[in-house]
């Protein structure tokens, strides 16, 4: 496995190696990868920057982070010049998040390992691992459950992938949220079903996922009202307690506390939001060390 820059491109082997991988990291095996990673994040980030950066040292290897706002991009230097000179350095995987769709796929044929940490509202394949990780400790095996996705879809490379590997290992998802942010034919795109009924579809589920309301994306297209958001379709205290048998809960952070999730239930004994990201760091531990081994 020499790059990891979607679910799509993730083939069965791959995914099985990996799962293997982190439920041994998990477990405590050592796995080593003495190479340098150079992390590029050009979005804001906390939990998958700081977990890629949690990953490297538990494979010993050494983390050259690149800081955009005080790097040769203020300048006008472009990703594929970045790549090369950190080639030149002596990196030997790229870590990528960047606005730009399928920009690590481009990056991928330059000489250098890249691992797609978001790339604008197309793909982030180790939250969605993560995600798949977290899950199947919490129900086991994952074919015929089900899994609603309420929130955000349009601007959301969570809902892409997390979606698309979720259905890809068995469960069966349906995806919720107001029209202006799940457009038409997205859900059968990725092999889901839209949700005819939020209310009903939250009743039924194993498991619920509220994703993120994009502000900093959404341009003209919006949510409206926040305050009806959360009445129409966040996950509240009152709609979640009132269910009769309450689905495990899942967000990806960072939460809008109080419109797509309520606060008092993030924590939960049966909220996985914490577990996702302890997860997140043994997936990348473990793409880390195969893709090492690859490279050796």
């Amino acid at each position: 496995m020499r790059h990891l820059v979607g679910i799509p491109e993730l083939s069965a082997p791959e995914l099985s190696a990996i799962l293997e991988r982190t439920s041994e990291i998990a477990k405590g095996a050592i796995f080593s990868f003495p190479g340098a990673v150079a992390l590029a994040f050009y979005e804001p980030s906390t939990r998958t920057e700081m977990s890629f950066l949690r990953a490297c040292q538990l494979v010993g290897a050494a983390p050259l982070r690149l800081l955009p706002e005080r790097a040769s991009v203020q300048k006008g230097e472009g990703p594929e010049e970045t790549l090369k000179t950190l080639l030149a350095i002596g990196a030997q995987v790229l870590v990528i998040r960047t606005p730009e769709p399928l920009l690590p796929h481009r990056l991928s044929h330059l000489g250098l390992s890249v691992v797609n940490a978001g790339d604008g509202a197309h793909q982030h394949p180790t939250q969605a691992l993560a995600d798949a990780v977290a899950l199947s400790r919490a129900l086991g095996e994952l074919g015929g459950r089900r899994m609603l996705v309420v929130g955000d879809h349009l601007h959301s490379r969570v809902s892409r992938s997390t979606v698309a590997l979720s259905v890809r290992l068995g469960m069966t998802v349906e995806l919720a949220g107001p029209p202006d942010l799940l457009p038409e034919g997205f859900a059968e795109m990725l092999g889901a079903t839209r949700s005819q009924d939020f209310e009903a579809s939250l009743a039924q589920a194993d498991v619920v996922m509220a994703l993120r309301i994009q502000m900093e994306r959404l341009g003209s297209v919006g949510a409206g009202d926040l305050a009806a958001y959360r009445r129409e379709w966040g996950v509240t205290a009152e709609r979640y307690q009132r269910l009769g048998a309450q689905p495990w809960l899942m967000h990806p952070g960072p939460a809008n506390l109080g419109v797509e999730i309520d606060p008092e239930l993030v924590d939960l004994p049966r909220s996985l939001i914490r577990r996702q990201v302890t997860a997140g760091v043994q997936v990348r531990a473990a793409v880390l060390s195969l893709i090492g081994e690859a490279l050796s």
